[in-house]
């Protein structure tokens, strides 16, 4: 369902966060098929996704683990 604002600004309020930001972005440029729900979405392309987002950010090898675990959330 589209509004007079389009698709998203009907359902999602804009987010000033940065890396919020930037998943949005991974996402559109790389979305090629329709998913009903994240979690329904292949491991492997959730993975694309996610290698294309470190490259743009850096943290500490230790908080890999978290860090993955917040962006699939």
């Amino acid at each position: 369902m589209t509004g007079s604002r389009g698709f998203f600004s009907d359902r999602f309020a804009p987010n000033p966060n940065a890396c919020t930001q930037e998943i949005s972005e991974v996402i559109k440029s790389m979305y090629d098929h329709p998913w009903p729900t994240y979690t329904q979405i292949s491991a492997e392309t959730r993975d694309r996704w996610f290698q294309k987002w470190v490259l743009k950010f850096i943290w500490d090898a230790e908080h890999n683990l978290i860090i993955r675990k917040i962006y699939d959330h």
